[in-house]
């Protein structure tokens, strides 16, 4: 099981380095009694991060400034944050982002018996050059797209290394969007790199949440796609199947395949059935 604790630069478990989720309301310890109870039942259960996605600018006003995050905001053109439609996020290209990312990571596995750790899909924030312009110009570097594309392979990297430096048995894995080609034009994702070489993930779960008549992209074509990428032998490939859409529309489906969610109630078992058939080493249920 995933555990969502770190959303928005919050913190759904006893943090020093972050404030605590505006939806944990009391003096429990939300992490901790999910952790027992996965446990009592067999279950693995790892934190789910999005280490990059910070709060609202509004919200920020109800963070107290001893919190690092809420210094940066508080520092004009600081090179460790940015906003993007109203929403703050860290920027990869810094030292001190890389340094705090990997100390909420530790501070994790220091504290509660998690068997892993798990990042998903919000990796750069936009495409607009403005968000990272000044700091890509001091860089050097000539290419913005492998810029940000080295950057968030070197945060991959060390959120890798300090769960394996943690503990050799911890497991580290990431489930980015299913469509290969947006990993890499809008979010500077280098999954083709992470799959085939050591040292990223011991998995990958990418989101495969289509239709089979999906207009665009659709399920089986998606999963031969990712099938048929190059993988370490110490790297697993596991299918995310959207079992959050059964019974709903979906309008990113194409106008011949939006209801195909509301009209097949079956379609996740013919997932399955699919995956099983395939080289993937398995699936993951998102509701």
């Amino acid at each position: 099981v995933y555990l969502h604790i770190h959303p928005s630069g919050d913190a759904y478990y006893h943090s020093q380095l972050y404030p605590k989720g505006t939806f944990w309301d009391g003096e429990y310890d939300p992490l901790e009694i999910m952790l027992d109870e996965a446990h009592k039942l067999g279950l693995s259960a790892h934190g789910w991060l999005n280490p990059l996605r910070l709060q609202y600018t509004d919200e920020f006003e109800n963070i107290p400034d001893s919190y690092i995050t809420k210094q940066w905001f508080n520092t004009p053109e600081s090179p460790n944050i940015g906003e993007v439609s109203g929403r703050m996020y860290l920027k990869p290209d810094s030292p001190e982002v890389i340094t705090l990312i990997t100390d909420t990571v530790a501070e994790i596995i220091e504290n509660y018996d998690v068997d892993g750790i798990h990042i998903d899909d919000y990796f750069s924030p936009t495409v607009s050059p403005d968000f990272d312009s000044r700091e890509f110009a001091s860089s050097g570097e000539n290419d913005l797209a492998k810029w940000r594309t080295d950057n968030i392979s070197r945060l991959v990297q060390a959120i890798y290394r300090t769960v394996k430096s943690a503990d050799e048995r911890l497991i580290f894995g990431i489930s980015p969007q299913g469509n290969i080609n947006a990993d890499y034009n809008s979010q500077y994702a280098d999954v083709k790199r992470w799959l085939a070489e050591s040292g990223f993930c011991d998995y990958m779960i990418p989101q495969l949440y289509y239709g089979f008549e999906h207009e665009t992209l659709p399920f089986q074509a998606a999963l031969e796609q990712w099938e048929s990428l190059p993988k370490a032998e110490d790297v697993r490939l596991i299918i995310g199947l959207g079992a959050y859409k059964l019974g709903k529309n979906d309008a990113w489906a194409g106008a011949s395949a939006e209801t195909e969610w509301i009209d097949d109630p079956d379609i996740i078992s013919k997932q399955i059935n699919a995956v099983k058939k395939s080289t993937a080493s398995g699936y993951a249920l998102f509701y």
